[in-house]
């Protein structure tokens, strides 16, 4: 026969005296303490402990460690941590260099004297940027290896200027040429200079009372600082007239007369100071007024002058 297990169940009873009152706790579980761990807690109403909360290592000075450390942070203010070496906490002003972050997945850093220099470029306006060097606004007057802008162009003007490489410009104020230099050398741009050149053969045939040889079209008025006339013969006589676009009203410009002799030519030259009439306005007309007693076979006329570009 065999004996029967006896289970004895141990009911651990404490008693917890108060005044006036008897208070009994029945604990069913003890768990032992290696199975609790460093610092488990116990529900002191059911005794079950809550291992998810605790990753605790079985060194024990690792976990004092640990422990002293956690204090220490707990109870700082995040102005003394040795690893960030300056106070981060809200309203502190800490400082980072460009070195310590990463590029932000292709975006650039901006350091300080970065921001300083795009602040001001947004805020001035063009006349103290270092990297140009003077001021470059509407009204500035910057200079460019002696070109200077402003509000009108400013080229060089020299007498006889030299311009040896593509692309230079300036102005000989001898020969009043704007001058540049191209592929094929210097070239003229523009000339001060014009002239007004006709040659009419056999006058004394033409019957007409003026010969006109020019017409002002251009809004500005054309001026002669010199005549010059050529013929065949000698004692050749006519006169320069401007006239009115319509024919109305006419004013003598100078009287002609060829009688230098030349070799087989016969010439003539009036300098601008002895011209009567040496402006002709816009939509006025140059013409010639011969004598018809006068039988040469040819005349040759040359007005050397200028356009004035201030409009009438």
């Amino acid at each position: 026969m065999k004996k029967p297990i006896i289970i004895i169940l141990s009911l651990f009873i404490s008693f917890h005296a108060y005044a006036g009152s008897l208070t009994t706790n029945y604990n069913l579980y003890k768990p032992a303490v290696d199975e609790i761990g460093w610092g488990a807690l116990v529900n002191s109403s059911t005794d079950v402990v809550d291992r998810s909360l605790f990753a605790i290592s079985s060194d024990t000075d690792t976990n004092t460690t640990a422990i002293a450390l956690n204090t220490t942070h707990r109870g700082s203010d995040g102005s003394d941590h040795s690893f960030l070496d300056q106070s981060v906490i809200s309203g502190a002003t800490p400082t980072f260099g460009a070195d310590n972050f990463s590029d932000g997945g292709g975006n650039a850093i901006v350091t300080t004297t970065q921001e300083t220099n795009w602040d001001n470029h947004l805020t001035n306006d063009g006349t103290d940027h270092s990297f140009i060097g003077q001021d470059v606004t509407s009204t500035g007057t910057p200079t460019f290896q002696d070109l200077t802008v402003s509000t009108i162009l400013t080229i060089p003007v020299s007498a006889d200027p030299d311009v040896n490489e593509v692309g230079q410009i300036a102005y000989d104020s001898n020969d009043y040429v704007l001058r540049a230099f191209a592929d094929v050398g210097q070239i003229a741009l523009g000339m001060r200079i014009r002239t007004i050149q006709a040659t009419i053969l056999e006058p004394d045939q033409i019957d007409a009372s003026t010969i006109y040889i020019f017409s002002n079209e251009t809004d500005l008025v054309f001026n002669i600082d010199e005549i010059k006339a050529w013929s065949d013969t000698d004692d050749v006589n006519f006169t320069l007239e401007e006239v009115s676009f319509d024919g109305t009203t006419s004013s003598d410009i100078e009287a002609i007369t060829i009688s230098t002799n030349g070799t087989n030519i016969f010439y003539t030259t009036t300098a601008s100071g002895d011209i009567d009439n040496p402006t002709i306005a816009n939509n006025s007309l140059i013409g010639l007024s011969f004598d018809t007693d006068d039988t040469p076979n040819y005349i040759k006329i040359s007005l050397r002058g200028w356009f004035d570009a201030s409009k009438n």
